[in-house]
């Protein structure tokens, strides 16, 4: 199955991305079929996924005593397994990869409960083109992948396209909430650089503005 994930205008409470279901081409195959809330509080963030009729179907919560990022999805309902995201073991080599800008940045591990059975791998270094993909411990072929498809969606706005093969050993959900974890910090960085250019612009234009003096 294939996915658009669509950043929205943020709010005062938080940030969402709206999700559309796609063809292998990533083009738009009907209307929205939910949408992912990122709120914070107290302590750290949490993302859920409501679906048309406002339903909360599963959630994503950071784990706080973790050596290095950790998040949990379940499902709202308490069906099904717990599904862990975390850096683990990879923690300082993760650092190491970013420090030097590495192609392969970032390495996950995927838990079900407590057997490994994915690892997620962030692509791209520190440059725009973001992706990642998803595979099997003992396997070099990924079964999903995401991409950063736009950062000009409706004129301003990130779009990001996610793929999961038949084969995979994770239900939908999982990379699509991993992809949007993703989404949520990469858009944050955008508006994060565009404050600080604004707010460049303006001390430049101070510096540079003449005063007029009364002769």
């Amino acid at each position: 199955s294939a996915t658009l994930l669509a950043e929205q205008e943020p709010k005062w409470w938080g940030s969402s991305f709206v999700s559309y279901p796609a063809d292998k081409d990533g083009q738009t195959q009907g209307a929205s079929t939910g949408v992912y809330f990122r709120t914070w509080g107290p302590l750290f963030w949490t993302v859920t996924y409501q679906d048309i009729v406002s339903k909360e179907t599963f959630v994503i919560r950071d784990k706080m005593i973790h050596i290095g990022g950790s998040h949990q999805i379940k499902r709202c309902d308490g069906i099904g397994p717990i599904y862990t995201v975390q850096e683990g073991s990879h923690v300082v080599m993760n650092w190491i990869r970013s420090l030097f800008g590495m192609y392969n940045s970032r390495v996950y591990n995927i838990y079900e409960d407590n057997t490994m059975v994915a690892v997620s791998s962030k692509l791209g270094g520190q440059q725009s083109h973001k992706q990642m993909v998803f595979r099997r411990p003992d396997d070099e072929n990924p079964f999903a992948s995401c991409f950063l498809k736009s950062r000009h969606f409706h004129g301003q706005f990130d779009q990001w396209f996610v793929e999961v093969k038949e084969d995979s050993p994770l239900p939908n959900f999982v990379p699509n909430a991993v992809t949007v974890l993703m989404a949520f910090g990469t858009a944050a960085q955008k508006s994060n650089k565009e404050k600080n250019d604004e707010a460049a612009k303006t001390d430049d234009a101070g510096f540079l503005e003449v005063k007029k003096t009364d002769d």
